[in-house]
């Protein structure tokens, strides 16, 4: 975070993590808060009800493997720019490659959980939308934390 408008921006994409899984237990986003942070820290602590927190949990756990997944596919494809090929496309079709799992991943996740919390595809579509927001949201939140600490690794 490097400015206010990228707290701004954070604080959106949080509200949007918080309203989705709360709406998928049938609670509203004022139901999560926020009880403090910690300066210099992307740490939020967050008092929820157990429902929220172990939809959360099982989010963030399967979003891990799916940003290590993706980080792996794109490794490998600059381990092929590092090659100096003359054929570019087959490191950008490795990157395409790595969008369309982090993109299945994220209708995995979705649809895992929406079948761990029973909801309707019809009746609930708000819910499920809600959610599917939610989880995009906390697995592009993960990616770029995943991408900084293995670049650190290396």
């Amino acid at each position: 975070m490097a400015n206010i408008k990228d707290f701004k921006n954070w604080g959106n994409i949080w509200y949007e993590i918080g309203r989705g899984i709360a709406m998928a237990h049938n609670l509203s986003p004022e139901d999560v808060k926020i009880v403090g942070a910690t300066k210099g820290s992307i740490i939020i602590e967050l008092v929820v009800v157990a429902a929220i927190a172990t939809t959360a949990s099982r989010i963030i756990i399967s979003a891990l493997k799916v940003a290590e997944k993706v980080l792996d596919i794109r490794k490998k494809a600059e381990e092929i720019r590092g090659l100096r090929l003359k054929n570019e496309q087959l490191a950008n079709d490795i990157e395409k490659e790595a969008e369309e799992e982090k993109k299945s991943g994220i209708e995995e996740i979705t649809a895992n959980t929406v079948k761990q919390l029973k909801l309707k595809k019809e009746g609930e579509g708000d819910k499920v939308k809600a959610l599917d927001t939610a989880v995009k949201d906390l697995v592009s939140f993960i990616a770029p934390i995943t991408l900084v600490r293995e670049a650190h690794h290396s």
